[in-house]
């Protein structure tokens, strides 16, 4: 079914034609990408999964676990929604020059959070980090990041070459990725049945989108909450834990971590765009203060040792008590900080408006 009005919004947007010679450049960047991923996936799930390789790894406990713990979530994600869109990119049809721009940002993102980790694994192999462990195993094991971390630095500058031959960006409107979600239920239709989407269906599609939209902070947070009891209830299944007190840590932990990224990638990529709504409120203060919570949650469970000792204490974090304390304790702070700043220059920025309307002339008296 050819159906450019489900493909493109309604104002003509910036395209590459058929043609062009950006398209098979960024093909490569992604594809290259692509690679990038799956090497680094296949190794985190070996390193991380198999107990007789991780047992000799240098990056199996924090704080160098959190870092692979959090892109082994993040890193898929981002590749499955980037192998969704290709779909939308027709040989035989103009490229949206925006659908190209935030697929390869997508890419950029993923590859670089392969190369924090493989930097994160890095540093634990060079400060000999549980050497005691070590057996013939560890070194197999460096040596694999070399590739690994050579795929993600050939992808990003293949990125960037692809980046820096797109046209410039247009002031607003671009869209965004579930602008082409009807396109994407239509392709797949035409796919598996031979015909279109179905009515229906589109419009299922559409009342979805923009629930999203107007909902983002709701439903990533279920999202990231949902998952994050997956891969918790896995992970305690499989080491027995008997703490529920450990569970709901690790849980909170999990989430927090993966809304927050979900809300940061949705504002760098333009996945779900908001409506527009009045800047500087203190509820957007609030907002921003919790994210920056949910940050510091695997921040603090990464460096709970660190910040055990930093309070006095000796021996390290010992029981889910204390594990709990200054897990929920640094993200408090953090909140409240993070608050305390947003709310002050929501304040500020009152006052300077209120200055400014002062001193505007009022109606009626500026002929006197």
């Amino acid at each position: 079914m050819d159906a450019p009005s489900r493909e493109l919004p309604s104002r003509e947007l910036p395209s590459l034609g058929v043609g062009d010679p950006v398209r098979p450049q960024a093909g490569r960047a992604l594809l290259a990408a692509g690679a990038a991923v799956v090497a680094f996936c296949v190794f985190a799930l070996v390193t991380t999964q198999v107990k007789s390789v991780r047992a000799g790894s240098p990056w199996q406990d924090d704080p160098y676990d959190m870092v692979v713990s959090f892109t082994a979530l993040i890193v898929p994600a981002l590749a499955a929604l980037v192998a969704a869109r290709v779909l939308t990119c027709r040989k035989d049809r103009p490229l949206p020059v925006h659908r190209l721009r935030q697929l390869l940002a997508a890419a950029t993102i993923a590859v670089v959070l392969v190369a924090v980790t493989i930097a994160a694994d890095v540093a634990a192999a060079a400060l000999h980090a549980d050497a005691a462990l070590w057996n013939g195993d560890t070194g197999w094991l460096v040596a694999a990041l070399v590739p690994v971390g050579g795929a993600a630095l050939a992808s990003c500058w293949l990125i960037h070459g692809a980046c820096s031959r797109l046209p410039a960006r247009v002031a607003a409107g671009e869209g965004d990725w579930l602008d082409d979600l009807v396109l994407l239920l239509d392709l797949v239709s035409e796919r598996v049945t031979g015909r279109a989407a179905p009515s229906a269906l589109c419009r299922w599609a559409g009342a979805v989108s923009a629930f999203v939209r107007r909902h983002v902070i709701l439903v990533a947070l279920g999202l990231a909450a949902a998952i994050s009891l997956a891969d918790t209830s896995a992970e305690a299944l499989g080491e027995g834990w008997t703490s529920p007190l450990l569970f709901v840590t690790a849980w909170a932990i999990g989430a927090g971590a993966i809304a927050a990224a979900a809300l940061l990638a949705n504002s760098a990529l333009h996945v779900a765009v908001r409506p527009p709504r009045p800047r500087g409120s203190v509820p957007a203060a609030l907002g921003r203060a919790a994210v920056v919570a949910a940050l510091a949650l695997p921040l603090a469970a990464g460096f709970r040792d660190a910040i055990w000792a930093a309070l006095g204490r000796s021996g390290g974090v010992g029981s889910p008590a204390q594990f709990a304390a200054v897990t929920f304790g640094a993200a408090a702070l953090a909140f409240c900080l993070a608050a305390l700043a947003a709310l002050a220059g929501v304040l500020s920025r009152r006052v300077l408006s209120a200055s400014a309307a002062s001193r505007q002339p009022r109606a009626g008296r500026s002929g006197r």
